[in-house]
């Protein structure tokens, strides 16, 4: 997948990211083959041009990121199972600064429903480490919500709120928001809109084309 995405950042304003994703699905995604409310998304590159800075920079690598909300099908007790996530790469650890990436692992742990078909939801509790330098790192834990909406094969949406707090620091903390929403029914090509927030808020338009 290539996707190029024009940005708006509430610190350091206007910017364009390019992104490539060597194998990848995700909530929102067209794929009947896949499992229902997952994602699989590996060597996820994004590059990022500051137009104030008038400079690119990497701003972000996913070398892999799962998330299976393993939501129940039959509602029998032998099919309910846990959902999990767990990811690692190399990331801004916020959003209010441009060259603040930090390698990390993370990971969820939680429970998703089905509340109708086509609405799904979970609610899990997170832990992540941050990885400076070998001498620097944060463990953060906390929890998190989201939910996904498929109301047509033309419109999906999906939203995550979060909330963390420092473990080797417990008066630090930090919320999160992630928004998204898919437009049009086609597997070649795709239009979304995202709204994120950490520290400050970034709205995106991402035009995709997969192959």
């Amino acid at each position: 997948m290539l996707q190029v995405s024009p940005l708006y950042n509430g610190a350091f304003g206007e910017g364009l990211e390019f992104r490539f994703k060597a194998n990848y699905y995700d909530l929102l995604n067209l794929n009947a083959a896949r499992i229902p409310y997952s994602q699989l998304n590996t060597f996820d590159l994004r590059l990022l041009y500051g137009i104030d800075e008038d400079r690119w920079q990497l701003r972000e690598f996913t070398l892999f990121d799962i998330l299976n909300l393993n939501v129940s099908q039959t509602g029998l007790p032998d099919d309910k199972r846990y959902a999990w996530g767990v990811s690692a790469g190399y990331r801004p650890t916020r959003l209010d600064c441009a060259n603040c990436s930090d390698v990390y692992v993370s990971g969820l742990i939680g429970k998703g429903w089905e509340f109708l078909d086509g609405f799904a939801g979970y609610a899990a509790a997170t832990g992540e480490l941050q990885i400076n330098t070998f001498k620097n790192a944060n463990v953060l834990s906390g929890i998190e919500i989201g939910g996904i909406v498929t109301a047509s094969p033309y419109w999906a949406s999906s939203i995550k709120l979060g909330s963390q707090i420092y473990v080797n620091d417990s008066a630090e903390h930090k919320n999160y928001l992630v928004w998204e929403q898919r437009l049009f029914a086609n597997r070649s090509v795709d239009f979304r809109t995202s709204v994120r927030y950490d520290e400050v808020f970034e709205y995106a338009v991402n035009f995709s084309l997969y192959w």
